[in-house]
């Protein structure tokens, strides 16, 4: 037992013992990346700054060119009378592009239109004398005809009439057959 407590003793001396700190030695290979950790909470809004002064206004652009106005038909409205003749003209203020769609009433009461060819009885102008008509159209770039197809109409009496010019396009169509009926293109052109 000697000898252990003499080994504790050498080993607690030796502990004891403190000697010079060597250099440090140099740095060791990175270690692998870690997981990613969880987000953390958002931050409260800030508050919202004072609105900036108002811009100057800005410089007026360059004019755009001329569109066409397709979307909107031109109404004429005009009264006539056939004074002993077969037939009345009007004359457009224009002359129509080749592909303008025309149509004509004839109005036979207040407020009531009738598309020419028309076959039927209508009011005179000032709403006094009703007459059997039979009447037909012709047109060109430049004016419409309207003809009466029977010579009986005095030459005093006068009617009032109605031309609308659809714009019309190569290769477009119109529903004739539906603008017969004047309420459907007033209906379909807020006219």
């Amino acid at each position: 037992m000697k000898k252990s407590l003499l080994f504790c003793v050498i080993v607690v001396l030796l502990a004891a013992c403190k000697g010079e700190q060597g250099e440090v030695g140099p740095q060791g290979p990175a270690g692998p990346k870690g997981e990613t950790g969880t987000a953390g909470p958002q931050g409260a809004q800030g508050t919202t700054g004072t609105q900036g002064p108002k811009g100057d206004t800005g410089t007026t652009g360059a004019q755009g060119p001329a569109g066409q106005d397709a979307a909107q038909p031109k109404v004429f409205d005009f009264t006539a009378a056939f004074a002993g003749e077969l037939f009345t003209t009007f004359t457009f203020p224009k002359a129509l592009d080749r592909y303008d769609f025309v149509l004509i009433y004839i109005q036979k009461d207040v407020d009531l239109y009738s598309a020419l060819p028309f076959k039927s009885w209508a009011y005179t102008a000032d709403g006094e004398n009703l007459q059997n008509l039979d009447l037909s159209f012709e047109h060109n770039k430049e004016i419409v005809r309207i003809n009466a197809n029977k010579n009986d109409i005095p030459a005093d009496y006068t009617f009032k009439y109605r031309i609308v010019v659809l714009k019309g396009a190569a290769g477009g169509r119109v529903n004739a057959e539906r603008y017969r009926n004047y309420a459907n293109l007033k209906l379909d052109y807020n006219l």
